[in-house]
């Protein structure tokens, strides 16, 4: 997750050399991405970005399938923010529930999807 104009270019990096990311285009435009990691026997979505103009057209369903098929995990985690009604019910939509508990320091709702 972007964690604001103090994030660095190393922790991007790292997080691409740990697991795959998945790019959407529309033609030869970007339009969203997607990627995960694992995480022992499960796995964590770690990004998520829809272009604006893009969203609400399956894009970001095509995107986490493509997410939980590479991952073959029986448990893939995400992080949400909090209030994020739209992608909190898009990952509902696709068998995520939210954990109990409060939003982290960070804003943020863990989500899981068990298979």
């Amino acid at each position: 997750m972007w964690t604001g104009d103090h994030d660095v270019e190393a922790r991007w990096r790292q997080r691409l050399a740990d697991g795959p990311c998945f790019l959407a285009r529309a033609g030869a435009t970007p339009v969203g991405m997607a990627g995960g990691r694992r995480d022992g026997a499960d796995a964590e979505l770690i990004s998520m970005w829809v272009a604006p103009e893009a969203r609400g057209r399956g894009v970001g369903r095509l995107l986490i399938e493509a997410v939980v098929g590479w991952s073959d995990a029986s448990v893939l985690s995400l992080r949400v923010i909090d209030g994020n009604s739209a992608a909190i019910g898009l990952y509902t939509s696709l068998g995520f529930a939210l954990d109990e508990g409060c939003a982290d320091a960070e804003g943020c709702r863990r989500m899981r999807l068990r298979r």
